[in-house]
């Protein structure tokens, strides 16, 4: 039998309290906005989500370390919060391992339409939309274990298309037993498909901002479409101001080009280029032993200022 068709937004892994790192120099003109860049892309799934055509917000993972974000890092999931609720639209966040979700501060209390799922229990949550049950959210913050455990999920059969919601490490197998349509997970800063969880698919949709050379490439959020036949489509958004960018090259790459300045110059402006013009921070990974490519290198920290 035919459902409704809705639209959620999921997202993941803010850790408001953590700068961008591996960074051995701070340009002067990009001080502030490398500042800000964590927060401009939590903005960016707040800004999306208002969007009339979203119905609501899945969130997971470690948002923020409260003592250590500040009431700065405080007010921005407050303020947008607040802004959610004056248009109705639900939030669902199921914490990570950072934060503990029954450790929120009383005097700073959640708006009504956000459900900050317990730790200890499985949640579970109707979505309503114009007197109509649009789908289930089945959700629980993390108990402090790094792999989700699935079998505490165990919930009433229902006819309603349910996304649950986790946190934690886990394989399609496994997320498989729990028979949900969709899986939106948290706790992995990368994005991460995984085939065969779920009918309609399991994701990790990753931070919207990369924090390190390990977390290289692409961040954002995800755009969840469900249809009336329960088909779902999921469309990955980049937020990100920051990219990292890891490079190897090697001394054959270097002759054939006629010199590793040469190279070096190829290889951001392709980066600029495949990356939409964003801020790139590149680890360099030059592999020379000998011959007229390491002679080629000179001076390195010349060299370096010059890539700069």
């Amino acid at each position: 039998m035919p459902g409704e068709s809705f639209r959620f937004i999921h997202a993941s892994d803010f850790h408001l309290e953590t700068p961008l790192g591996d960074l051995d120099t701070l340009p002067p003109h990009l001080r502030e906005a490398m500042a800000e860049a964590p927060r401009k892309a939590a903005e960016a799934v707040f800004e999306a989500s208002l969007a009339d055509n979203i119905d609501f917000l899945v969130l997971g993972g470690d948002l923020l370390q409260p003592q250590a974000a500040g009431p700065h890092g405080m007010s921005l999931l407050l303020d947008n919060f607040e802004r959610l609720h004056a248009k109705n639209k639900p939030v669902f966040w199921c914490a990570g391992i950072a934060y503990d979700s029954q450790k929120w501060p009383e005097s700073v209390p959640l708006p009504p339409n956000v459900m900050l799922f317990p730790k200890n229990r499985v949640n579970t949550v109707p979505v309503e939309r114009g007197g109509r049950t649009i789908c289930m959210v089945v959700g629980r913050s993390s108990d402090g274990r790094s792999v989700l455990h699935v079998p505490s999920y165990r919930t009433d059969p229902t006819d309603e298309f349910t996304v649950a919601v986790g946190y934690g490490s886990t394989e399609a197998d496994a997320l498989a037993e729990g028979r949900f349509d969709f899986w939106a997970l948290g706790g992995q800063h990368q994005r991460k498909e995984i085939e065969g969880g779920a009918v309609g698919g399991s994701l990790y949709s990753g931070s919207p901002q990369g924090r390190c050379l390990e977390e290289s490439g692409a961040h954002g959020y995800s755009v969840i479409d469900v249809d009336a036949d329960r088909t779902v489509r999921i469309h990955p958004i980049e937020s990100d101001s920051f990219r990292y960018c890891e490079v190897s090259i090697d001394a054959s790459e270097i002759d054939a080009v006629g010199g590793i300045r040469n190279l070096l110059g190829e290889r951001i402006l392709r980066l600029q280029h495949d990356n939409g013009g964003r801020h790139l921070l590149i680890g360099w990974d030059i592999s020379l032993t000998s011959g007229d490519a390491l002679h080629s290198v000179g001076d390195v920290e010349e060299l370096l200022r010059w890539v700069r």
